[in-house]
């Protein structure tokens, strides 16, 4: 994960104090049956809310961050519950709700936060629909923390065949650390060499979907 820059005790405050309001603000627009029982879920869901303008609610446990970026935290999820997400040709499509968080839909590209099949910290997951270039810096888990250099594990089942490409920023520019096509998967990045030398875990910063 990317060190943050140390700031004045009072600058730091002030931080914590905005990003308590905002995630307060969108707690209380939360439904009432969503909110209810749930508070460690409400919780990150309220974090992903406050730290991504624009974004939106669309199920118990997922965040549309925007169109074609879904980001899941572990929760129970009801076995009839739907949610409304974007699709390719600009329209929308409903879908279940009741994904586990290991779960990667057939058309998405997956990112865990954590190693995906690991019970005990399951973690977030990022969920891709559309086939463009992905800065993960754009997205966030809660604030002050982004997607980049935060990814343990990764599923392309996309469609086709599709080649991902994944990429670190190194200072003067991205350089690669992968590929992988549709549909395999990488539980473990710990355990995966990189293209420059190492291991992909927690280096991915930019991601060409498709």
């Amino acid at each position: 994960m990317v060190g943050s820059r140390v700031r004045t005790p009072r600058v730091r405050r002030l931080v914590t104090l905005l990003a308590m309001a905002a995630i307060a603000s969108a707690l209380s627009g939360v439904a009432p049956a969503a909110a209810s029982g749930k508070p460690a879920v409400d919780r990150q869901v309220a974090e992903a809310l406050a730290a991504n303008p624009g974004s939106r609610r669309i199920s118990a446990t997922s965040v549309l961050l925007a169109p074609g970026v879904i980001m899941t935290v572990p929760g129970p999820v009801s076995t009839d519950a739907t949610m409304t997400v974007p699709t390719r040709d600009g329209g929308q499509m409903v879908v279940a709700a009741a994904l586990p968080v290991n779960a990667c839909p057939s058309g998405y590209l997956c990112l865990w936060q954590h190693v995906y099949r690991n019970a005990n910290q399951p973690g977030a997951v990022l969920r891709l629909y559309f086939c463009r270039t992905e800065n993960l810096a754009n997205y966030y888990i809660s604030p002050g923390n982004s997607w980049r250099d935060d990814i343990s594990s990764i599923w392309n089942n996309q469609t086709g065949q599709v080649l991902s490409g994944f990429y670190d920023w190194k200072g003067l520019g991205y350089r690669l650390v992968g590929y992988l096509r549709a549909p395999n998967y990488l539980q473990d990045l710990t355990r995966d060499r990189a293209a420059d030398g190492g291991n992909w875990n927690d280096r991915i910063d930019q991601i060409a979907v498709c």
